[in-house]
């Protein structure tokens, strides 16, 4: 569990981090389908209860899931050739546990990506393989949706997610140069480094944070 704070107050929400599982099927357009964990031989579906199930009740939660990208990359699967096919079959099934994941206190969901990130270090992002089109779907089902791009250059982050229908989008300030950028969304700003022993102290997130952002312009920061 983790909180999320607004940059200029003091309003949090609770967050609980989640993971996908499952493994009953049916019977998707005469293929076989699992739930979203599946095999790799069918295409993802679910019945809509299976995620809220497993996560516990919790008020304003914001629930983190794997980003469709980075699912794609990270697995194998025999079913889909294209990441981009993926996206849209994973944004339909994981807006079907919208209602659920409301009446269990939820409000958001948050993707990660951090493959975006690996893949754009690397020289190796695949633009075919990214369809932010799935973010519509599960915003439908009446939460509020973002994307996490961790490692990844704020520029290119923002490139990709910006006119799409996330709510808010989230950069990584150790891997960027925020100067120069705007927003109409919403942006969570990651400012420490988990791979680090040490801990920063307040004040220095604070200056390093104020610093990187008095060139900026983003509709709201939260850290």
């Amino acid at each position: 569990t983790t909180s999320i704070s607004r940059f200029s107050g003091g309003t949090t929400s609770g967050a609980c981090v989640s993971t996908i599982g499952g493994g009953c099927g049916k019977s998707v357009n005469g293929r076989s389908a699992s739930v979203l964990s599946g095999d790799g031989s069918s295409a993802i579906s679910c019945a809509g209860h299976e995620l809220a199930s497993f996560l516990p009740a919790i008020k304003e939660g914001i629930a983190f899931l794997p980003g469709p990208y980075s699912f794609f990359r990270l697995s194998k699967s025999a079913f889909y050739r294209e990441g981009a096919e993926f996206a849209r079959d994973y944004g339909k099934a994981i807006a079907k546990s919208a209602p659920h994941l409301l009446d269990r206190g939820y409000r958001a969901i948050i993707f990660s990506e951090p493959s975006v990130g690996h893949d754009i270090g690397k020289k190796n992002f695949d633009d075919s393989s990214w369809d932010a089109g799935y973010l519509a779907d599960v915003a439908a089902g009446g939460l509020a949706v973002g994307v996490n791009f961790p490692l990844a250059e704020a520029a290119k982050a923002l490139e990709l997610a910006e006119n799409s229908r996330a709510d808010f989008i989230g950069l990584d300030m150790r891997c960027s140069e925020l100067a120069g950028l705007e927003s109409r969304k919403d942006v969570l700003l990651g400012v420490v480094d988990g791979a680090r022993i040490g801990v920063e102290p307040p004040q220095q997130i604070v200056s390093s944070v104020e610093k990187s952002l008095s060139r900026s312009d983003f509709r709201g920061i939260y850290i």
